[in-house]
């Protein structure tokens, strides 16, 4: 025996570095491998809540437009993901993940009390641990940005905590049931009925094993302790589905993702329940997520034997357990299989109680855990099969355009999705929020036009149409003017054509003009940057005197400054420049642009710098010219956040392209001001701006 847990404990230790070595693997990448739809719908959430530091119930998820949230689940994890990001500089993917993780590992201690309180040896909770350690649910879907591993440590506590109070009521135990219970509830209905239909099948049996053994008034008293610890929960997850059900009902299209209205899709209906192609396909994505169907046949045949030859009616407790999940969530079983995540411990279980049983005789001691080891090994296969290959992939995911509108376009602005019907990780990826109009709207010029009417107070970036929708060209034309958006394309992939307003195709153009890494994204027959600019009817004011920005001028000079400048001041005025690879806001000294304080602003990031023509001639050159940043307070005070003075005639480090990321001051300027001074000669002194913006 003592050799017995020696060697479990040893394979114990290897599954779990296993499993952290599997989990944690490429866990940086972007790429949201495994229900990647799934998994964008939690990672936007988290992006936003961490970028507007909004920890409300109404949190935000910008798919269907203005209030901009469809809350599906109860946001605690998405709270602790942000949080986190948040306090460890963390990308969403990472902070996701690590909460993932976290709450897989801090169930682990529940599995090994519950088990105890079945009598389990340490070395049977030894194999039990092996085969959840080992199964490809557990390691491909522990690391996802979903809050599958969260709910479940909940609903395993919950049940620990349950069986606690069953067997000696006390308001531990009772405290612990209701916490438990009650954020599993909250956080997934779904998996919590797995968990809670069980404890209410289990407390009922109890209870009248209770009466028949100690009598009805020892009964009576643990049914008043269940029904108790069971109030918080059931009050619990009937709120938060009322709550949620009430702010999606603000979200002009959001009404077909209220509880009524999914249902049918989340419950399934009897015709899945007695299709034998449905259970095929239930038991196929269950040979995936843990092991064969076959052993899964053969385990229900040994859990019969066992429940008949009255050695154990457990592991048939466990296998038909699981089989009434399946018949209750049929559709959910069927389209997804990481909901297996949350009934998995069951076929687990019944393989666990099933290895405890057979280890009972001396023979038995040899073959139970050659029977883990079996098992872990069909599972550590599957994985490898059919899950290691995308999760080693190194990708950041989302395609050239996605990415290209996230990091081209003003952050807070919207883009208009059409022919995607609705797509989370496209949102995801831009990190914008995205009024994505569902297929049945589209097709209707009048629901089109009452749903565009949410977003009249929201900036509108442009207009991304995607693949069959590209022939609609009436209903494209009609949400484009309606915006004041291009008709013409600036750019297109094999799947999407970008449609933007005419102040953003320059800045867009700029972007793409001075980055190599967009070779998939295709520009129009063609294309001439410069027949793309912003003519400029208001010219600029060179007197040396503050004047006020024009929209004309914000459009056509000031392009390359977020947000536009509300002023500015120009000895020489002000110019753009459009280059083979870039284009900048000529700035000669002295001269400065004033620029208000967005609300949620965090920092500067500037281009600057001197032309080249003006630092490579001994006789005709600039010596140097100072970039300088000043923050303006209420009460009209300055201080200076950035200065650099750059000599590229004489410091070669200080030419081409300078950059400068600048952290704005608690509280927060009114505004800033972009100022170029001279130097000591103020010839040739023909430097420029780009990119600057303030967010």
């Amino acid at each position: 025996m003592i050799a017995a847990k020696y060697w479990s404990t040893i394979l114990v230790v290897i599954a779990l570095g296993l499993h952290v070595f599997l989990t944690t693997k490429n866990v940086s990448s972007g790429f949201l491998a495994g229900h990647e739809f799934r998994q964008a719908q939690t990672g936007l959430s988290i992006k936003f809540i961490q970028r507007d530091q909004d920890y409300s119930l109404a949190y935000t998820a910008p798919l269907f437009g203005p209030p901009w949230s469809i809350p599906m689940k109860f946001p605690l994890y998405q709270w602790a993901a942000a949080w986190l990001g948040t306090q460890f500089d963390l990308t969403t993917p990472q902070s996701g993940r690590a909460v993932s993780i976290a709450s897989f590992y801090l169930m682990l201690p529940a599995i090994v009390l519950l088990l105890r309180t079945f009598r389990f040896s340490r070395v049977y909770i030894n194999y039990a641990l092996i085969l959840v350690l080992t199964a490809p649910v557990f390691i491909y879907y522990t690391r996802a940005i979903l809050i599958e591993s969260t709910v479940l440590c909940f609903s395993v506590w919950f049940l620990y905590f349950f069986v606690r109070l069953s067997q000696s009521p006390h308001w531990t135990w009772c405290f612990g049931t209701m916490c438990f219970g009650s954020l599993a509830a909250i956080l997934k209905v779904t998996t919590f009925m797995v968990w809670g239909s069980g404890a209410l099948i289990g407390g009922i049996w109890w209870f009248m094993h209770v009466r028949r053994t100690r009598g009805v008034r020892d009964a009576n008293r643990n049914l008043r302790w269940a029904a108790v610890s069971a109030i918080a929960p059931v009050i619990c997850g009937i709120w938060w589905i009322v709550t949620a059900d009430q702010i999606k009902a603000l979200t002009p299209s959001g009404d077909f993702l209220t509880s009524a209205n999914l249902r049918e899709f989340n419950l399934g209906g009897w015709t899945e329940r007695t299709s034998l192609t449905s259970w095929l396909t239930i038991l196929d994505n269950f040979g995936r997520a843990l092991f064969p169907s076959w052993l899964f046949g053969i385990l229900g045949a040994s859990s019969l034997f066992l429940a008949i030859s009255r050695r154990t009616i457990w592991p048939l407790i466990l296998t038909g357990w699981a089989a009434a999940v399946w018949a209750g969530f049929p559709g959910l079983y069927r389209i997804h299989d990481y909901y297996f995540y949350a009934m998995a411990l069951l076929p687990l279980g019944a393989v666990a109680f099933t290895v405890a049983q057979i280890g009972q005789s001396k023979t038995g001691r040899f073959i139970a855990p050659a029977l883990v080891l079996s098992v872990s090994g069909f599972q550590l296969h599957g994985y490898f099969e059919n899950y290691a290959d995308t999760q080693f992939m190194v990708s950041n995911g989302g395609s050239q355009m996605e990415r290209f509108i996230r990091d081209a376009s003003p952050p807070d602005s919207v883009i208009i999705v059409v022919g995607a019907h609705w797509s989370p990780q496209m949102a995801y990826y831009m990190e914008r929020r995205s009024l994505m109009i569902l297929d049945s709207i589209a097709q209707d010029a009048a629901s089109t036009r009452a749903l565009l009417a949410c977003l009249d107070n929201e900036t509108v970036a442009g207009l991304l149409v995607v693949k069959d929708f590209r022939s609609e060209t009436d209903a494209i034309a009609a949400i484009a003017r309606r915006f004041n958006i291009e008709s013409e394309i600036v750019l297109s992939d094999a799947y999407t054509d970008l449609r933007v307003t005419r102040p953003l195709r320059s800045k867009l153009l700029t972007h793409l003009a001075q980055h190599s890494n967009y070779d998939q994204l295709m520009r129009p027959a063609g294309f001439d940057p410069t027949r793309s600019l912003v003519i400029n009817t208001d010219p600029i004011v060179a007197n040396s005197e503050i004047q006020t920005v024009t929209t004309n001028q914000a459009e056509s000079i000031f392009y390359l400054i977020s947000p536009s400048p509300l002023q500015y001041r120009a000895q020489f005025g002000f110019g753009i420049n459009v280059g083979a690879d870039a284009f900048a806001l000529v700035a000669h000294p002295n001269s400065d642009f004033w620029v208000e304080v967005p609300s949620a602003a965090q920092e500067i990031s500037a281009e600057f710098g001197l032309q080249e023509e003006v630092y490579f001639d001994p006789a005709a050159h600039t010596d140097g010219a100072s970039f300088e940043v000043w923050a303006i307070d209420a009460n009209d005070q300055e201080t200076q956040l950035f200065a650099r003075y750059a000599d590229p005639h004489n410091n070669p480090k200080d030419r081409g392209k300078l950059e400068t990321r600048v952290p704005l001051p608690s509280p927060l300027p009114v505004k800033l001001r972009f100022a170029v001074r001279p130097g000591p000669n103020g010839a040739y002194d023909w430097a420029y701006w780009g990119n600057v913006t303030v967010r």
